[in-house]
Order: structure tokens, then C-alpha cells, then sequence
């Protein structure tokens, strides 16, 4: 079992339905919108993963990405629904896994 992580959304991405799909089939992909936000994307001295919130637009939820420095996702997490309260971001609802 992962351990649950505290995070904040740092940057939201919003793409098509079909490039949604290419996204979260092939998570090893080196993308661009990760590249322009890869120096907001960190874990800092407090334990704190700061993300980027990839999504279908005009839908709820999408995938929590921590790129570490790197265009691709290192670490990706699906969240079900970013509209949460702040007090409620203290964890994903769901295990932060490294893409395969």
C-alpha cells in the first residue's frame, strides 16, 4: 500500500477529451503543458508534494501530476474532484503511484 501524500495544486491544465485520453494511456510521454509548469512541480521542505492538476475539460477530477524537474509524469494520482475544500487537500483521496 502507498502512502498518502499532503498536496497543492499549483497549475491546471485543461484538454480535450481526446487529449485527455492520449494522456492517461501513455503517462510515460514526455508532454509540453508538464515542461512549461516542470519548476512548479516539487516536493518541498515540509513534506508538501506541489502539483499540476491535469484535466478533461469541463469535467471534475483529473490527475495530480509531480514532475520532479522532468517534462513527463514522475509521480500521477487520480483525484476525483478538485473542488474539495482547502482543509480537505491534505491527502489525495486516492494513492500517489508512480506511472508504470
Amino acid at each position: 500500500m502507498h502512502q498518502r501524500k499532503a498536496f497543492a495544486v499549483e497549475a491546471t491544465v485543461e484538454l480535450s477529451p481526446l487529449e485527455y485520453r492520449n494522456f492517461v494511456t501513455d503517462l510515460c510521454a514526455d508532454r509540453p503543458f508538464i515542461e512549461k509548469h516542470m519548476d512548479i512541480s516539487r516536493v518541498d521542505y515540509e513534506g508538501v508534494w506541489h502539483c499540476i492538476l491535469v484535466k478533461r475539460k469541463s469535467q471534475p477530477g483529473g490527475v495530480l501530476v509531480m514532475s520532479e524537474g522532468h517534462d513527463y509524469p514522475k509521480w500521477a494520482a487520480y483525484i476525483q474532484d478538485e473542488t474539495r475544500p482547502e482543509k480537505d487537500k491534505t491527502e489525495p483521496p486516492n494513492d500517489v503511484i508512480p506511472p508504470s
